[in-house]
């Protein structure tokens, strides 16, 4: 019953983030337009491909790094997951096909083992509530054995996202869990994966961390 109460409760808290993100949708990219920009920028310089891989964008939001992505190597193959319709629509209309793009949660992601060469998610592990082991092994789960997997998010420890979150907790939206760098390597060594980088750094006053990490040949369970 504990955990049943769980599922329910992290679905409601993620159809409070869906709804968030159906009214952002429309000015999205011109009021985080430098924020998205740094930790695209970011993210994008840890993702080397040969040029055929299939990779997956967890939160891919209006398709930014997806672009990106597909003007810088025209031959992988991408895939854009994402909780929000009206975020998708705009992401459709910057790729202009060059993606696959499905409409679904980051807490159940709906596609088979050992599918992906690249899982890359920005900005979205601290809009679901925790515990986020099961959601990282999940994640690791899409990926093939020694794939990379590169994960860009708030920093905790960081006095500006502090500051951000407690004045977003006063305005209502509490539904927002920042780790700590440590507290990521821990989650994700806990799977099995292999921590290859750690990257901290600002976004304007937002503290930030791309990690980047390696599925094991056989997750823990």
């Amino acid at each position: 019953m504990r955990q049943n109460r769980g599922v329910g409760n992290r679905r409601q808290a993620m159809a409070k983030v869906r709804r968030e993100y159906a009214l952002l949708a429309p000015y999205y990219d011109r009021v985080w337009r430098r924020y998205v920009a740094a930790t695209i920028g970011r993210t994008l310089a840890r993702v080397n491909l040969v040029g055929d891989e299939r990779v997956l964008d967890i939160g891919c939001g209006t398709g930014v790094l997806l672009r990106a992505l597909a003007e810088r190597y025209p031959g992988a193959e991408l895939h854009g997951l994402d909780l929000t319709p009206q975020m998708l629509e705009r992401a459709a209309k910057r790729l202009e096909g060059r993606a696959s793009l499905r409409c679904g949660s980051a807490t159940e992601l709906p596609y088979d083992d050992d599918l992906f060469d690249v899982v890359v998610s920005t900005n979205v592990l601290h809009s679901i509530p925790p515990p986020h082991e099961p959601i990282l092994r999940d994640w690791l789960r899409a990926l093939r054995p020694g794939g990379t997997f590169v994960l860009t998010d708030w920093r905790r420890d960081h006095f500006g996202t502090r500051a951000r979150v407690a004045a977003l907790a006063t305005l209502g939206r509490r539904h927002y869990h920042p780790h700590t760098a440590e507290d990521l390597i821990d989650l994700l060594t806990a799977t099995g994966a292999r921590i290859d980088s750690v990257d901290l750094y600002r976004a304007g006053s937002w503290g930030l961390q791309t990690i980047v990490a390696r599925r094991a040949r056989e997750l823990e369970p």
